[in-house]
């Protein structure tokens, strides 16, 4: 319930701030899939699970140490972000994408699309989500 009063208020906040026409700034998603530079991983079982029973849209995933691996070969992010904030893409629609960052989108329930544009270090994408 803290990660959607969050999410409520966020969006109230950008909103004001950008005017209307912030919701124009969503996500580009073209085909059920980010229309952009992505890496795409696959989940173990326990991410699933985890996905399959405690699904909160925009809520937090930990990552493997093998799965922000790759993030970091893919983009040089050092370090490379422990955890995704996680949501369906049917989510996303009519979404700002103002603020976002570390998104992982959930394609199939073993496989995750993380958008290279907004990939930060744990550091950098709390910033973000104050700012």
């Amino acid at each position: 319930m803290k990660t959607l009063t969050r999410i409520i208020l966020t969006s109230l906040f950008s909103l004001a701030i950008t005017g209307v026409n912030a919701i124009a700034d969503g996500l580009r998603i073209e085909n059920g899939h980010y229309a952009g530079e992505i890496i795409s991983i696959k989940l173990n079982e326990k991410q699933q699970e985890t996905i399959k029973t405690n699904y909160e849209p925009w809520g937090d995933l930990q990552l493997t140490q093998a799965q922000r691996n790759i993030i970091k070969n893919k983009t040089k992010i050092t370090p490379p972000p422990s955890k995704l904030v996680m949501v369906k893409i049917e989510h996303t629609i009519g979404q700002c994408s103002c603020g976002v960052s570390n998104l992982g989108l959930i394609i199939e329930p073993d496989l995750i699309e993380i958008p290279i544009k907004y990939i930060y270090t744990d550091e950098e994408a709390e910033l973000r989500r104050i700012e």
